[in-house]
């Protein structure tokens, strides 16, 4: 099952940045990916945007998986 989660194009493209510095830093083996105190902020909050969005997904994907058993019970 595929889930889509709404995300403003500058916060795709900070994540896409972001994606590319860990993934430079591990092909030069550094331990440590060091960012701005306002990056961290940005990261914090799309991650938490997509975090949130996913609860409220799976909440209604458990919805309507407890729906459908109930139906299903209702009609033995």
């Amino acid at each position: 099952m595929t889930v889509a989660i709404k995300l403003k194009s500058n916060e795709f493209q900070f994540i896409c940045e972001t994606m590319n510095r860990i993934k430079k830093c591990n092909e030069d083996n550094i331990d440590l990916l060091k960012l701005e105190i306002g990056e961290q902020i940005a990261l914090y909050e799309v991650l938490k945007k997509i975090a949130d969005s996913g609860r409220r997904k799976a909440e209604k994907l458990e919805s309507i998986g407890s729906e459908f058993k109930n139906s299903m019970d209702f009609s033995k």
